[in-house]
Order: C-alpha cells, then sequence, then structure tokens
C-alpha cells in the first residue's frame, strides 16, 4: 500500500504538527506502507524529490505557507496518482482543498485528519467564519474518512457542519515515543540554581501560542519572591514581536533554548518542576502528553485534547486564555509542591495509551484497510 501524507511544512518543528507526521512517516514504514510527504516547504538544503530522513518527501511545485497555485500540475498529478490513499492534515489553509481536488479527479480515497477548532482572541475571527461556512463542511464531507484526536476537535466539527457524518468519523488518540529517546541531560538545575523553580514552555513564540500570557504570570510570582525561571523550547518565530519578549533586557528570567534535538526536549520535560501549555488553541497537545508521560504536571488552557488527558489536581490543572492572575496562582501552588529531585518521577498519564506509538499505528491502519476493503470512494 502507498500512502500520500500531504501537510504544509517539512522536516517537523518542535511540538507541532509536522512532527506528528514525522512520527507517523516511520511508523507506517515498520509495517511495510510506502509512505510519500507532499509539502511545500523541505530543508534549503534538499531538492524536490530528495529522499528526507530516509523516506521520500516530495516538494510541490507551488510556493507560500497558504497559497499553492499549481497543486493541479501534470507533474503533481502525476505522482498523486501514484498513491493508493491521499491522508491530509489540518482542516484548515489548503493542504486538505488540495487532497479533496486529487482525491476527486484521480479516485484516489482520501483521509482527513481534521485538526480543527473554534478559535477566540485572535485577529482571524471574521475570516475564520467565512472559512468555517463556506469551505469546511465541503473539506469535512468530501473526504472518505475523518480522524479526530479528541472530543474537543470532534464537538467542535459537529457545530460547524450541518449533519455531521459520524459513520465516517474516527477517534484515534495520539501516542509519543517520548520514552524510547536515548537519554540525555541539561543540567538545568546546576545553570539556573538549585533552589530555581523551572517552568517549561514548548513550541513557536507567537500570539495563537499564549507565551506572552506566560511571561505575565512568572514576571507576577517573581514579585512575589518566587524564584522562577521560564525555559522556553522551540523555533523563535517572530510574530506579532512576540520575540521581544525573550530579547529585552528586563526579561532576564527567560531563556530559550531554541530548537533543540528530540533527547534535549526529553531532558527539558524531566528536569523542569511544571510545563505550561498556553495556546489559546492547540491541535494535538503532544507537549502535555510528552510532560505527563515523563513525570512532570501541565498548567494547560482547555483546547485539543487537554481535557481529556488532564485531571485537576493529580496530573496538572486547566485556566481560561487570558486569565493572567488564575495561571499565576496555579503556577505558585504546583511549583510550592515540587522537590528539587526531578531526576525520578513516574508517569502521569497511561504510558499503554500515549506512550505506545504502535497502537496509534495499528489504530491507523485500521482506517486505511477499511478504506482499502470498500474499493468505492465518495
Amino acid at each position: 500500500m502507498r500512502v500520500g501524507l500531504v501537510c504544509h511544512r517539512y522536516p517537523p518543528f518542535v511540538g507541532g504538527l509536522e512532527r506528528h507526521v514525522y512520527n507517523l512517516v516511520h511508523g507506517l514504514r515498520e509495517t511495510g506502507i510506502e509512505t510519500t510527504v507532499f509539502t511545500t516547504q523541505l530543508p534549503q538544503k534538499a531538492n524536490s524529490d530528495e529522499d528526507i530522513f530516509e523516506f521520500r518527501a516530495i516538494q510541490l511545485p507551488a510556493g507560500g505557507y497558504y497559497f499553492w497555485p499549481r497543486f493541479l500540475s501534470s507533474r503533481t498529478l502525476r505522482k498523486i496518482r501514484d498513491m493508493d490513499i491521499i491522508h491530509s492534515f489540518s482542516a484548515t489553509m489548503f493542504a486538505p482543498l488540495a487532497t479533496l481536488a486529487w482525491s476527486r479527479l484521480l479516485r484516489v480515497p482520501s483521509v482527513l485528519t481534521a485538526t480543527y477548532h473554534p478559535i477566540q482572541f485572535t485577529p482571524h475571527t471574521r475570516a475564520r467564519g467565512v472559512y468555517d461556512s463556506v469551505t469546511l463542511k465541503r473539506i469535512v464531507k468530501g473526504h472518505d474518512r475523518i480522524i479526530v484526536h479528541s472530543d474537543v476537535e470532534l464537538e467542535a466539527l459537529e457545530d460547524a457542519v450541518p449533519s455531521f457524518d459520524h459513520g465516517r468519523t474516527r477517534k484515534i488518540e495520539h501516542a509519543s515515543d517520548i520514552l524510547s529517546v536515548r537519554k540525555s541531560s541539561l543540567e538545568l538545575r546546576k545553570r539556573f540554581g538549585q533552589d530555581s523553580k523551572l517552568i517549561l514552555i514548548v513550541g513557536r513564540i507567537d500570539y495563537f501560542k499564549g507565551f506572552d500570557e506566560v511571561v505575565e504570570a512568572v514576571r507576577s510570582l517573581r514579585r512575589q519572591d518566587v524564584n522562577a525561571t521560564l525555559v522556553h523550547v522551540g523555533p523563535r518565530e517572530n510574530w506579532y514581536s512576540e520575540a521581544s519578549h525573550i530579547d529585552s533586557n528586563n526579561n532576564e528570567f527567560i531563556h530559550s533554548l531554541g530548537h533543540v534535538p528530540e533527547a534535549a526536549l526529553a531532558a527539558a520535560d524531566a528536569e523542569c518542576d511544571v510545563t505550561v501549555v498556553p495556546s489559546r488553541f492547540e491541535a494535538f497537545g503532544f507537549v502535555a502528553v510528552e510532560s505527563l508521560l515523563l513525570g512532570t504536571p501541565v498548567i494547560s488552557t482547555p483546547t485539543g485534547i487537554m481535557r481529556e488527558i488532564i485531571k485537576d489536581g493529580k496530573n496538572g490543572t486547566l485556566y481560561q486564555p487570558g486569565d493572567v492572575n488564575s495561571l499565576t496562582s496555579k503556577l505558585n501552588h504546583y511549583l510550592s509542591q515540587t522537590s528539587r529531585d526531578t531526576t525520578i518521577k513516574a508517569p502521569l498519564i497511561s504510558v499503554e495509551k500515549y506512550g505506545n506509538p504502535r497502537r496509534e499505528i495499528d489504530d491507523l491502519m485500521s482506517v486505511y484497510k477499511e478504506i482499502a476493503r470498500r474499493g468505492c470512494w465518495s
């Protein structure tokens, strides 16, 4: 079986959608599935049609994160025609639209992982409303199977798409192999002091990720004589001038490790006292899952899978986006409960369910095989 995976940019970014695709590619390969990644952005050192990370990644003859002007070129169609299934990720932007067009034109069955959530606190609210009413229902109804990762995604699609078809929908919780990553150490305690309270935030620095609210909360903690240090892992994309939070001389309590290897990410998860996921919307929630697997409690907004994996008072807690006072209070509570010894932690979430990538691959394979058995598409 040959499966084409369609995403916006590749290779993976820390904590992002593409990282999930990257993990799926390796998992599917182990089952004998031939995979090809279709994307508009490859590494600068890579050429189109080049093998990336020991598997096939093809750069489409198009440009831009939002717009792929030549997705129907004869060259692209020839490559898509070789696929038995096309699997697109994200219910917004252009990837699912391109996938739907390919599926209809070439009679290739399609799967959509619908990472969809209602977005609040965003300057794009009006545009998103137009998109939902005009385009989203066509995308969702047009794909042969819809995959969601949380009840939040499912509820959002039910609200946005009239006559939502549950028969085509499969819920597959994502899993991480973070527990099998080789051991590493960042020695954060040695670097920032044994008495320092370490708060981890993972992902790009931009408006949608809520980085500004965490900075404000940590500053408030320090005014209360809490020796808190904010450790950032991820790319420093300067959206809405959020990166200025790190560059400011007044924010000496913020330290960015940048885009680090997976071993260093696992070390940061294990060595910090608490992880904050302040996203105003979140697609997968990898950051929270991996922190909990490594025994670090999570404070998060109630987005994505967070409402399902975070048990209040047991492995973390939730707060509403924009409520910095609540975030500050919850951080203070959890930081006061943590011990200085963070070297040995028990998982705070089911390892069998969320730490077993093979389980997710098996669930995904069942979707592919179901489509293959049917032999007919929408």
